[in-house]
């Protein structure tokens, strides 16, 4: 996230929609669901680490970090076709 902010402020010839929405779903995806989602989650646990319903924390925490993860991809194919000649 902090290369795409540098390059637009660096280059802002690149600024494009693919830029945009590689920068937008990489920042609600990725950053904004730790923030918001992961490390709470994390924080109560850290404080009951005997939970009751630790299957269900796991499926929770694990869900999100799969948007996590497939934000990140869907960030990084965005920039890739931003920057493939063809397309």
């Amino acid at each position: 996230m902090i290369i795409i902010i540098v390059s637009i402020i660096f280059h802002p010839s690149i600024f494009d929609r693919w830029v945009i929405i590689s920068f937008i779903t990489y920042f609600i995806g990725s950053l904004l669901v730790t923030i918001f989602f992961n490390v709470p989650m994390n924080r109560r646990l850290d404080v009951n680490k005997n939970m009751e319903n630790w299957n269900n924390y796991v499926r929770q925490w694990t869900l999100w970090n799969h948007v996590r993860t497939i934000s990140s991809v869907l960030a990084l194919i965005a920039i890739m076709i931003r920057e493939t000649p063809l397309i």
